[in-house]
């Protein structure tokens, strides 16, 4: 039970970028382009812009993002930005669903926060579900700890596959409101997730109370402090 706190945590921020709604449009584009009145090559046209607004996203990630901004708040910010994206998005599939020629301006405006969304999930989540929960753990775990929060991506992904068919059938566009949901709480709870950023493996356990490491830590900060840089040659004093 001593890691369970940082494996959870680690599973969570995997599972949850299935949850972020990426995979359910990922998978599902033609079906949600459909109920915007978008289909044949129209669609495939879509998906291609969507995806390379993956790319775009990625870059700016690079050289604005990473190992700039802290852990914590490129997650929690990301959660918000998207729950805002995908908002919008289903405010304006409800009004234009099954847009006809009248409303195809509105249908565009929704493909446009679509591809808003992808860019922001690349900015924001793409390299980050995995670094962060690989920090989380010692050396000796991080293997397996990092295995079993993948495993639960997985389970959550299969599950979306098998739901998301229905609930596109049974409810259209308010299916969008799950993913408001659990992106708005996921900001929540990354508002606080410890910061990795930086940090040793001892200051990291430091983070989660493991107290042989507070010591080991505590030690070091004291030698650091103590220590006297000889110059070449020199001989330490007694």
């Amino acid at each position: 039970m001593r890691y369970f706190h940082r494996t959870l945590m680690a599973a969570f921020i995997v599972s949850q970028s299935q949850l972020s709604y990426a995979s359910v449009i990922q998978n599902f584009q033609n079906t949600f382009y459909a109920i915007l009145g978008i289909t044949g090559r129209q669609s495939l046209l879509v998906s291609g812009i969507y995806g390379f607004m993956g790319v775009i996203g990625t870059i700016i990630y690079l050289g604005i993002v990473a190992d700039r901004w802290p852990r914590a708040r490129t997650l929690w910010t990301g959660s918000l930005a998207l729950s805002v994206s995908i908002a919008i998005c289903m405010a304006l599939s409800a009004t234009y669903g099954q847009a006809g020629e009248s409303n195809m301006a509105g249908a565009r405006a929704s493909i446009t926060f679509i591809f808003i969304y992808s860019a922001t999930f690349a900015i924001f989540f793409n390299t980050m579900i995995w670094v962060v929960p690989s920090e989380l753990f010692p050396t000796f775990l991080r293997s397996k700890g990092t295995a079993f929060a993948v495993s639960s991506k997985s389970v959550v992904a299969i599950v979306l596959s098998q739901i998301t068919p229905l609930a596109l059938a049974e409810v259209s566009w308010r299916f969008y409101a799950l993913f408001i949901a659990c992106n708005t709480a996921a900001s929540v709870l990354y508002f606080f997730l410890p910061e990795t950023g930086g940090k040793t493996l001892e200051e990291i356990s430091e983070l989660f109370g493991d107290a042989v490491a507070v010591g080991m830590h505590a030690n070091i900060k004291k030698l650091d402090a103590t220590s006297v840089v000889h110059a070449e040659g020199s001989e330490p004093r007694k």
